[in-house]
This record gives structure tokens, C-alpha cells and sequence, in this order.
């Protein structure tokens, strides 16, 4: 019981071998992003569970990506309660999938499913939810357009399901 109390610790069992023999295996919660609470950042687990505040295990933060739930309460050894998170996941798993961006620089902002965005490289790009893996072709196709055209973007809003949104920066003397 002191073991499945811990934060890092998943899973605990223990095993009698007769006739003098008592061993204990350990399942550990591996890392899958970092969460900033705007209270602070912590590592969390797949499952949404809070580990350990990132400043405790700053190694293990090192190559994952963030997710922000704005005054989300977190605690160690708990289940974060937000139905975002599970989305942000989802969307997590594909740009991954597709490869091409780089883990330590993408954070997901999740305060709610309606307004699932993505920031990267200091712009933000936002999804909503579900139908990812087009949503990103879409991204790729406009980030194309826009390059070619030799523009910036501010944002590119990609929640509506046929058409997309994008904001581009004014140059000098325009």
C-alpha cells in the first residue's frame, strides 16, 4: 500500500514463493508531457496523472512536450479532471506520428476541447477537435502557401471542418 502511494509508482504486486520467500514487483508511471498548470509545471503520465513537479525530476522533462490547462488543480499521485486532456493526447500521438516537429517545442493548449490549439515555434495554430490527422495536412498545406508567398503568420485557425482561417502579419512599410 506504501508502494501504490507514490507518485512514480503505476502498479505494485507482491508474490510468495514458498517456502521463505516474498518478492515485490514495481510498475513505474513513465513520463508523457510536461503540464503547465499556470500554477506550475509537472510531469504527467499518459493516464493523466500528476507524477512529480518538473523541477523535481528536471531530467525527465528534457524531450516532452507541454500541455496547458489554465488553473487546473494538480497533485501528485492524482488524475488531472479535464476532458481536454485526453484530446490533447490524441492530437499528441498524431503530429508524432507524422514527425517533423520537435517534441520539446510543441505545447498544446487544452483548457477546453472546443479550443484545442497548438503553439509552435511562436506561432499558434488552432485544431478544436478530433479529425487530426487532416486538420495537420491542412496546417501543412497553408504553412506552404504562406512560405511560398514569403509572408508570416500570426495564428491559423483550423476548427471549422471545410475552411481555414489564417492571420498574416503585416510587413514593414505595408
Amino acid at each position: 500500500q506504501r508502494a501504490r502511494a507514490l507518485a512514480w509508482v503505476r502498479d505494485a504486486r507482491l508474490y510468495r514463493q514458498l517456502p521463505n520467500r516474498i518478492s515485490m514487483t514495481v510498475f513505474e508511471r513513465t513520463p508523457a508531457a510536461v503540464l503547465d498548470s499556470g500554477r506550475g509545471r509537472y510531469l504527467i503520465d499518459e493516464e493523466g496523472v500528476v507524477i512529480v513537479r518538473e523541477s523535481a525530476a528536471a531530467g525527465d522533462a528534457q524531450a516532452l512536450p507541454t500541455v496547458a490547462i489554465s488553473n487546473c488543480q494538480a497533485q501528485p499521485g492524482h488524475a488531472l479532471d479535464s476532458g481536454a486532456l485526453s484530446e490533447a493526447f490524441a492530437l499528441l500521438a498524431e503530429i508524432a506520428r507524422r514527425g517533423g516537429w520537435k517534441a520539446v517545442d510543441v505545447t498544446i493548449r487544452a483548457n477546453s476541447v472546443e479550443t484545442l490549439a497548438v503553439v509552435y515555434q511562436g506561432h499558434e495554430f488552432r485544431i478544436g477537435v478530433g479529425n487530426y490527422g487532416e486538420k495537420l495536412r491542412r496546417l501543412g498545406e497553408i504553412l506552404s502557401d504562406v512560405q511560398q508567398r514569403g509572408l508570416a503568420i500570426a495564428y491559423v485557425d483550423l476548427r471549422a471542418e471545410r475552411q481555414a482561417a489564417d492571420m498574416v502579419r503585416a510587413k514593414a512599410g505595408r
